[in-house]
């Protein structure tokens, strides 16, 4: 019975102790990636696939809640600055323009910390097509969770 008693309380303080070992996420979380998911599994990384890629046996990831706010918020015809400002102001970071098509332009969040058990920081990358006018055509958005 003593021991236990002994192994429960050491398991708990060991459970304690690895929840406790959770670090904030950095940057915070920004209200684009706010209970955002993902479905599908090949990363275009937002550009037009490649043609060694693995689109044609995968199904591109994208993440729907973010989609939807993207669209919502910067809808066909915006202008770019407008959604690259805002990205911006959200902890995102330029990258370079699609090598196999300069017109779709994109932009990353990397987070870092979190615990064992969560939360669990966010890689996330959203693309944008641009008309010559430099107005969004489409705009598009995965998100990746790294946990154990």
């Amino acid at each position: 019975m003593r021991t236990s008693i002994v192994w429960a309380a050491l398991v708990s303080v060991a459970a304690a102790s690895l929840m406790a070992c959770s670090v904030r996420l950095t940057p915070a979380t920004p209200p684009l990636l706010q209970g955002a998911d993902v479905v599908g599994s090949w990363d275009s990384h937002g550009c037009p696939a490649h043609a060694n890629d693995l689109s044609a046996k995968y199904t591109e990831a994208h993440s729907p809640r973010m989609e939807e706010r993207l669209a919502r918020d910067f809808p066909a015809g915006t202008p770019e600055s407008v959604l690259v400002v805002s990205l911006t102001r959200q902890g995102f970071k330029p990258e370079a323009a699609c090598d196999n098509d300069g017109s779709i332009h994109r932009a990353s969040f990397n987070q870092s910390g979190g615990g064992l058990f969560g939360p669990y920081p966010a890689l996330s990358e959203v693309a944008w097509k641009v008309d010559s006018r430099g107005r969004i055509v489409w705009t598009k958005a995965d998100v990746m969770y790294i946990g154990p």
